[in-house]
């Protein structure tokens, strides 16, 4: 998977060096959680959980991000100098991968340095919205076809050639029986999961 640490806002960069020049050693926590079930469902799917874990094990900074960074002429050097060495110093719990979640509910927790889990409030956000978002809508085209085989055409209207080779994995999670499109099949890395999970937190711990 790419690198995604520059997937943010400028705005979690100005928290993170303000945080790097005042209050540097404290720890933060963090829940993403949803306050309505969209459409009038009645639960979500939680999804992305995977793609969280591999993008916060490659979550660094390059040479070339951090001098764009520099050449914005916004942040102290010692924050240029923290990103340039990062290295992920935080707690991950999360509920399983396709396991039915309702509002207010935390589907993830992170915690750890206050910097860095600033700086992972919008990949974590885009990447869990969107993945849930897909799953449940996949979950109840398949609860209302009951027995009736559903195939996937998103791809010819997903955002961006990126989308549609993310989204199989949570249509697995949706029992979805066709995938059309080869380029998904061939390069899916969902392995089939329950059809049902328990709920529950999952840690996961990255060093």
């Amino acid at each position: 998977m790419d690198n995604l640490s520059m997937l943010t806002d400028l705005y979690e960069f100005s928290m993170a060096n303000g945080y790097r020049q005042t209050i540097d050693d404290e720890e933060g926590v963090f829940d993403i959680f949803f306050r309505k079930v969209p459409d009038n469902g009645s639960f979500v799917i939680c999804a992305g959980l995977q793609q969280v874990v591999e993008s916060l094990k490659d979550f660094h900074f390059s040479k070339r991000d951090v001098d764009y960074l520099r050449s914005l002429h916004l942040f102290k050097e010692n924050f240029l100098e923290y990103l340039s060495n990062f290295h992920f110093q935080c707690q991950v719990s999360a509920i399983p991968e396709g396991t039915p979640v309702f509002p207010r509910e935390p589907l993830l927790t992170i915690r750890g340095p206050l910097l860095q889990t600033q700086l992972f409030e919008t990949l974590l956000l885009n990447i869990m919205n969107h993945q849930s978002l897909i799953a449940t809508k996949a979950r109840r085209i398949t609860f209302a076809a009951g027995d009736k085989p559903v195939m996937e055409f998103g791809a010819r209207r997903a955002q961006g050639p990126a989308v549609p080779l993310l989204v199989p994995g949570q249509l697995l999670l949706a029992v979805v029986q066709v995938l059309p499109t080869f380029y998904q099949r061939k390069s899916l890395v969902f392995r089939q999961p329950e059809q049902w999970l328990m709920l529950g937190l999952r840690r996961f711990q990255m060093n």
